[in-house]
């Protein structure tokens, strides 16, 4: 009865680990561009006073699992007006900037290089050309290698009134897919029903 006891207790203790390992945190309210949102109060790296909710930015770490890796990325919420979703930009500012030549083609996305002199020095994109709503990234070309760098940036709607600008290591580009399937996914959870 003994070992029966000790058993059950051990596994009670492993469960119940598991769940706080799994815990996103306590989630906080506030609200970007007449939208209410929310976010683990643990993710929220700018200065967050609970009194005073209306904000015109959030700054967030979060962490994403893609196939067996984790990546932090730098996410900064704000209202919708001040950042353009990457979709959008791809059509209405990057074609009329890539550099001259042929694209290269990587991870099942097209990756074009920005023209020097449109002020997008060492920078590429990098797209699914075949989507109607494209994952599309930019990202910085280092001339100094920096193990996790955080050098590419891609910004989505999180609803009609507020952007997120995430900033993310290239090392992701090859998990594309899932990155863009979980980043649709936290979105939506950031919007209060």
């Amino acid at each position: 009865m003994l070992g029966l006891g000790i058993v059950y207790g051990l596994d009670f203790f492993e469960s119940r680990a598991t769940q706080v390992a799994n815990d996103k945190g306590t989630p906080v309210e506030f609200t970007i561009a007449a939208s209410k949102l929310q976010a683990p109060e643990s993710w929220i790296v700018s200065e967050f006073n609970p009194e005073q909710t209306i904000l015109n930015l959030l700054q967030l770490h979060l962490t994403m699992n893609l196939d067996g890796q984790s990546f932090t990325l730098n996410l900064t919420l704000m209202p919708a007006a001040r950042a353009a979703p990457s979709a959008y930009l791809l059509d209405s500012l990057y074609i009329h900037n890539f550099a001259p030549g042929r694209s290269d083609q990587m991870y099942g996305l097209v990756v074009k290089k920005l023209k020097n002199e449109a002020g997008f020095e060492d920078e590429t994109v990098w797209y699914d050309a075949l989507s109607a709503t494209p994952f599309v990234a930019k990202c910085l070309e280092e001339k100094v290698v920096v193990e996790r760098a955080k050098n590419c940036i891609t910004t989505v709607l999180v609803n009609k009134r507020v952007s997120a600008l995430i900033q993310f290591e290239k090392a992701i580009l090859p998990h594309w897919r899932q990155f863009s399937v979980a980043l649709n996914k936290q979105m939506a959870e950031f919007n209060v029903d």
